[in-house]
């Protein structure tokens, strides 16, 4: 559950890029989606773009592509997000298939804070 002293961390602060969340943002950090940045909650839900990172199975830096399990769904309603408790966004190192990284969030309303 989200307490209030995290709420206040994040609470005036803009909501960042989709890279920078999966990267850059703390784990715990909550980010509340005002009706101008719900498409940015959406495309972190259904991410789709590739990234420079870290591969610490590589021991190098490489381009991480996004993987799904199974059959993907695009959607167009930018709140589809909201409320939709944890999601996941997994994505595959291009050197070895066999690397991914994997981010757990969470969506509560239109908050949405890196679990995992």
């Amino acid at each position: 559950m989200f307490t209030g002293e995290n709420r206040k961390l994040s609470e005036n602060k803009a909501v960042p890029e989709v890279v920078d969340f999966l990267l850059k943002v703390p784990l715990y950090e909550v980010f509340n989606y005002s009706s101008e940045n719900l498409g940015k909650g959406l495309k972190l839900y259904q991410f789709n773009d590739s990234f420079d990172c870290f591969c610490p199975e590589c021991n190098s830096y490489s381009i991480f592509k996004p993987f799904y399990f199974g059959a993907r769904a695009i959607h167009s309603n930018l709140n589809h997000w909201v409320d939709k408790e944890k999601f996941e966004v997994h994505a595959k190192c291009s050197r070895n298939s066999k690397h991914g990284l994997y981010f757990l969030f969470e969506a509560k309303g239109t908050t949405i804070k890196k679990i995992g």
